[in-house]
């Protein structure tokens, strides 16, 4: 009866050691895990971290028209307001004169691809091919060097932002999306969107051809300066 009892004993003892071995095992290779995705993973910009001051940052992509960069422009100098723009080189070169506008306004500027191609449909090649492309464009109209691209409809993967940096960029999205490109977003609807949650550090997206845009940012402007809110300029 006691060798039974000490078999069984030692029966659940290796059974319980194996367990815990494979538990061990498991964790180990988790963490691994854990820092290999960490350390391989590509830098995609959402946010940009603080110094110290309240910041966000106006974004506004150029891709359909021209009809509203005016407009927009002087409502953001009308509240001092610093902001970047994406700038598209195929728009580039069909509206030479808003591009122009932008340029003299002073506001900072970052690459938005050439042909507005979805980079998730193009090879690794094409899509690099495109990015250098829309760089030397922007870096020869605009002057300076652009480091930041942001892939257009924001459609990205890992390989994107990989071939991205292999190119000197780095993937800028943002974190808060108005939706003024909603055919049926009222300018009440673009301060809610814009407004919702905001906080310190986030990326404000707007576009350059959306009817309500404008008039929803005489309303936000203020609106943030009152929260306590400087508008800062993505740096390249």
């Amino acid at each position: 009866m006691e060798k039974f009892l000490y078999r069984r004993m030692l029966r659940a003892l290796t059974l319980l050691g194996v367990l815990f071995a494979v538990l061990c095992y498991l964790r180990v290779a988790e963490t691994g895990m854990a820092v290999y995705t960490a350390a391989e993973a590509p830098t995609v910009v959402t946010s940009l971290p603080q110094t110290g001051k309240k910041q966000v940052y106006l974004t506004f992509d150029t891709a359909m028209g021209e009809d509203y960069v005016s407009e927009i422009l002087a409502v953001l100098r009308k509240y001092h307001a610093k902001a970047s723009f994406g700038i598209l080189g195929d728009w580039m070169e069909a509206y030479p004169d808003a591009a122009q506008e932008i340029r003299k306004s002073g506001m900072a500027v970052f690459c938005h691809s050439m042909h507005h191609a979805r980079y998730v449909d193009l090879s690794r090649t094409e899509m690099q091919a495109d990015a250098e492309q829309a760089k030397a464009a922007v870096e020869a109209f605009f002057g300076g060097e652009c480091h930041y691209i942001r892939p257009p409809y924001g459609a990205y993967t890992k390989e994107v932002a990989e071939a991205m940096e292999e190119v000197g960029m780095r993937v800028l999205l943002w974190n808060r999306d108005s939706e003024d490109w909603r055919e049926d977003a009222s300018a009440e609807d673009i301060l809610e969107n814009a407004l919702h949650a905001v906080a310190p550090g986030d990326i404000l997206l707007f576009q350059t051809n959306a009817a309500q845009t404008a008039p929803a940012l005489e309303v936000l402007l203020p609106t943030l300066r009152r929260m306590g809110y400087e508008f800062a300029q993505i740096k390249n």
